[in-house]
């Protein structure tokens, strides 16, 4: 019986990931809430974190920047009550990403610090790679050319070692 209910539940998750691809947001964001409303209610805590970044995404294609924002912070919460550190680098470099484009920059590279200390902690690469080209963006875009420059070259120092 647990085992259906599981299984129901992956592919209510799997529908909301292919609405988001398909650009069908509505769906996704009521197959979302649901997801997370059952995945709490089963003290699932990583699989809310993981639908509310997604519907953070839904949201951020959107341009409904705030509620990105509100999805994001919301994973980033949950993630940190397991100590998921690699679930908290994304948060945080998604919340970045978001204030780049409400050219916030200041927030940005602030975020982007953030999920260079988490990404780091779970060793991801990937998001620590994006977080200090993501700080060097932010820079650049302040007029702080050689912070930038520095920053830019920390991200390749990184990638090296």
């Amino acid at each position: 019986m647990e085992e259906n209910k599981i299984e129901k539940e992956n592919i209510k998750l799997n529908e909301a990931n292919k609405y988001l691809a398909e650009g069908k947001y509505a769906r996704a964001i009521k197959l979302y809430e649901e997801y997370i409303g059952n995945s709490l209610k089963n003290k699932k805590i990583k699989e809310a974190a993981m639908a509310y970044h997604n519907m953070g995404i839904v949201y951020d294609n959107q341009k409904k920047y705030i509620q990105a924002i509100e999805c994001f912070k919301k994973a980033l919460e949950y993630h940190k009550m397991i100590d998921n550190y690699r679930g908290m680098s994304w948060a945080y470099y998604s919340i970045g990403l978001i204030f780049g484009e409400l050219t916030n920059f200041k927030e940005m590279s602030e975020y982007n610090e953030k999920a260079i200390e988490y990404g780091a902690k779970a060793q991801d690469t990937e998001i620590v790679l994006k977080s200090y080209n993501g700080i060097g963006h932010a820079l650049n875009e302040l007029k702080e050319y050689s912070k930038s420059f520095e920053y830019l070259n920390k991200g390749l120092e990184y990638f090296d070692s």
